[in-house]
């Protein structure tokens, strides 16, 4: 008998018990967004700075040239600033996958 009790109330829909839980989730979801928003706005600010000083020293030792013993030091810095830049692209992505909390 308790089996066609949760047959009649797959066929009604979702009970209270799962509508609170996907309220619960839909909660857990917009809180996830509004973090990783936040850790990529954490990242990026420093990243900027990062990137933004290595290309203007590259600029100056080429300017100055310094030689391949600071150039090549600086350039490792700006391709891994580029590759981080990249995987914080990929996180506002996924961050943009997650669906909005409906008011």
């Amino acid at each position: 008998m308790p089996q066609s009790t949760d047959i009649d109330q797959e066929k009604l829909g979702q009970t209270g018990v799962e509508k609170r839980s996907r309220e619960e989730i839909a909660l857990l979801l917009n809180s996830i967004r509004i973090n990783i928003a936040r850790v990529h706005h954490d990242l990026n600010n420093p990243l900027s700075i990062i990137a933004g000083n290595a290309q203007l020293l590259m600029e100056l030792a080429k300017v100055m040239d310094l030689g391949d013993d600071i150039l090549l030091p600086l350039q490792d810095i700006d391709e891994a600033g580029t590759k981080m830049a990249e995987s914080l692209h990929k996180l506002i992505v996924l961050k943009d996958m997650i669906p909005r909390k409906s008011a």
